[in-house]
């Protein structure tokens, strides 16, 4: 048995059972496992973006540090076509910051999964080498997911403050709610598709959608039951923040609370990206079966 995960069931002649549990008992023990090594990961990946958002913001706008305005903050109006073109850039990074670390956890929780290893270096290079398929999966899945998400919040608005007669603002929150939860539910694998298999980002949300069939029920339930501490954790943080945060110790407890949630955050960011490797792993041997496997990814 590897020392490294443990869960090298692969070569034995049956394949782990799709479960709630299973998935998310697997996902803790890699993310804990390889928490440091992710740590890492996230950090070298972000320091393109890092690099030339502190340049861009020193030589024409502002960057610092301030309690009031979020623990760092850049401010960078555009002004020409050149400050537009630069905002765009960023915004590319910063796309391919959040999406890249994903890639290099998927690369290292499904080799965990195989009973191998993924050095560092190779998680990094995997990650690097998929940026074209990265930022176009990551555009079409932001404008199927902004789109969604616009409806969400105008109905939350529409309810707060309602212009429309209530019953069809609240079947429309609901309709909305039920369409981002199943599209997530389809494309759930379409990171670790595109990663593992190294295929195009349409392909990789075709075959998460056949992938995911008969398991979406399962897969949504796996995605909140990670989620709901993240939030709740959330929640408790911002109640510990003082009111008063003139004094020396409201500012250190005000630092500490944002330091608590940004950890949280990268936590279930961490689980939420090894969750959907393993799952991948488990519904390639259950739909394809475990020759599959080492037929698509030897």
């Amino acid at each position: 048995m590897s020392l490294h995960t443990g869960l090298d069931q692969i070569r034995e002649p049956e394949m782990p059972y799709f479960s709630i549990g299973g998935i998310i008992g697997r996902t803790l023990w890699i993310v804990l496992w390889n928490f440091f090594s992710f740590a890492g990961m996230a950090i070298v990946l972000a320091i393109p973006l890092v690099a030339c958002t502190v340049l861009i913001g020193f030589l024409a706008g502002d960057i610092g540090f301030s309690l009031d305005r979020g623990l760092t903050y850049v401010r960078f109006t555009p002004q020409s076509n050149a400050d537009f073109v630069l905002v765009g850039f960023l915004s590319l990074l910063a796309l391919f910051t959040v999406l890249a670390p994903s890639a290099a956890f998927t690369q290292r929780a499904y080799q965990s999964m195989l009973g191998r290893h993924a050095s560092f270096a190779i998680c990094i290079v995997t990650s690097l080498a998929a940026l074209p398929k990265l930022i176009v999966l990551g555009i079409l899945l932001i404008v199927s997911y902004g789109a969604i998400g616009w409806v969400i919040g105008n109905s939350f608005v529409n309810l707060a403050a309602p212009i429309f007669p209530f019953v069809w603002i609240f079947i429309t929150t609901l309709l909305s709610l039920a369409i981002y939860m199943f599209l997530f539910a389809v494309w759930w694998l379409a990171i670790p598709v595109l990663v593992i298999e190294w295929a195009g980002p349409f392909k990789s949300l075709w075959r998460s959608w056949a992938l995911t069939r008969g398991r979406r029920w399962q897969i949504v339930a796996i995605w909140v039951l990670l989620a709901v501490p993240n939030v709740l954790i959330q929640y408790l943080l911002t109640l510990i923040v003082p009111s008063n945060l003139g004094s020396d110790a409201g500012q250190i407890v005000a630092l500490a609370v944002d330091l608590a949630r940004a950890f949280v955050a990268v936590l279930f960011y961490f689980t939420a990206t090894v969750a959907a490797a393993i799952g991948y792993f488990h519904l390639v041997g259950e739909k394809e079966g475990i020759l599959a496997l080492d037929r698509v990814f030897a």
